[in-house]
């Protein structure tokens, strides 16, 4: 995150410092790891259980920038922190009964939120970065014995058409962001929008 300082100058917020991170890269042959997955996923924030801690990041550089606000940014931060908190007992709670569902996901971000207990998200595994084709998902997706498939609005048409037409398995649209939600305007709706999809398809 990025934020200006009173002089014009930027100051980089780190809020990935102490997340807890899916997919810790390992080396290639090279030694070369790409720097934008050194860490592990670069998708930590669709694991709601670091959303508390961005935000107290969040506060904290924006508190060094106006000094004079500090107090209600991590006031607004703890505030947050617990409306969440409250949130995700509920989502695990919801999510319990689907314990043993395995959703693949192109977006390889939602691994994340296995986390959370329920269903386990598989992913596409590759170079990290890099979509593989329809059909070594497709394998990938039989292989490991995927229940449901999940897409982003974002993917390619021609991978849903190909996990439409060559799966058999249901394939259902999530965003991972709250712009593909109607009407979404903060972090929790982002996985609430998630929960009931996923509960309305295993009730079908």
């Amino acid at each position: 995150m990025v934020g200006a300082t009173g002089r014009g100058a930027l100051k980089w917020i780190d809020v990935s410092r102490g997340t807890k991170r899916t997919n810790l890269p390992t080396s290639t042959c090279s030694g070369y790891v790409d720097p934008a997955f050194v860490s592990g996923d670069p998708f930590f924030w669709l694991n709601p259980e670091n959303g508390g801690l961005i935000a107290r990041h969040v506060a904290k550089g924006l508190g060094e920038l106006r000094p004079a606000s500090r107090a209600v940014f991590l006031a607004n931060a703890e505030a947050f922190q617990k409306a969440l908190a409250k949130d995700i007992e509920r989502w695990k709670v919801a999510l319990k009964p689907l314990h043993g569902l395995r959703v693949f996901s192109a977006q390889c971000g939602w691994q994340n939120f296995s986390a959370m207990g329920g269903p386990e998200f598989v992913v596409c595994k590759g170079t990290p970065g890099e979509l593989p084709s329809p059909s070594s998902l497709l394998l990938h997706i039989k292989q490991m014995k995927a229940d449901l498939i999940l897409v982003d609005p974002n993917t390619p048409a021609d991978y849903t058409e190909a996990f439409r037409e060559h799966s058999n398995l249901k394939v259902i649209e999530v965003a991972s962001s709250i712009e593909g939600i109607r009407g979404a305007t903060t972090y929790s709706a982002l996985f609430e929008n998630l929960v009931k999809v996923l509960q309305g398809q295993t009730r079908r």
